[in-house]
């Protein structure tokens, strides 16, 4: 049986010291990795299904990941989650591809799209439309991430610009 554990960016594992010695402790007591979640707001008042009240604190998971990198030799490193349709994809990439560099190779990437509006507050504070953007029903965003890990829509090498599904451009304004 192989054992994680859930939670590393978020409450009291936000502090640096918390956050460095549950890395510690997870890895001397043989667990195989460490996992972050994602928020990037948490609704007020707390209504199901939200995980936790407003006022939980939450670290962005690459950073999270990044620190334990620092602080461990052994644990696999997890994102529970990363919403897509909330990250520019090709930062994203740069960033979980520095995280997995600079731990030897122990990043473990788990993404998702979303799955309630909550009032729009998660989708509004990152300026996104919950149903265009995230492509719950028609598309569009959500459709373009999922598309551009698609061989056919590699980034071309040395490119000025390359357009991917209807939205996303590369190379191009970042």
């Amino acid at each position: 049986m192989k054992l994680g554990y859930f939670g590393l960016n978020m409450g009291p594992f936000c502090e640096p010291e918390n956050m460095r010695a549950l890395v510690r402790l997870a890895e001397d007591a043989g667990f195989e990795s460490v996992w972050t979640g994602e928020h990037v707001v948490l609704i007020d008042p707390q209504a199901p299904p939200s995980p936790a009240p407003p006022e939980t604190p939450f670290l962005d998971s690459v950073a999270a990941l990044a620190f334990a990198a620092a602080h461990s030799t052994k644990l696999l490193l997890g994102s529970g989650i990363i919403l897509l349709p909330q990250r520019n994809p090709v930062v994203l990439a740069k960033e979980l591809a520095g995280v997995d560099v600079l731990s030897g190779g122990r990043l473990l990437f788990g993404a998702g799209v979303g799955y309630k509006n909550l009032d729009g507050q998660h989708y509004l504070s990152v300026d996104l439309d919950f149903e265009l953007d995230f492509g719950i029903i028609q598309g569009g965003r959500c459709r373009c991430l999922i598309g551009s890990a698609d061989t056919n829509n590699q980034i071309p090498a040395g490119c000025d610009l390359a357009v991917i599904g209807e939205q996303l451009s590369i190379c191009h304004d970042f």
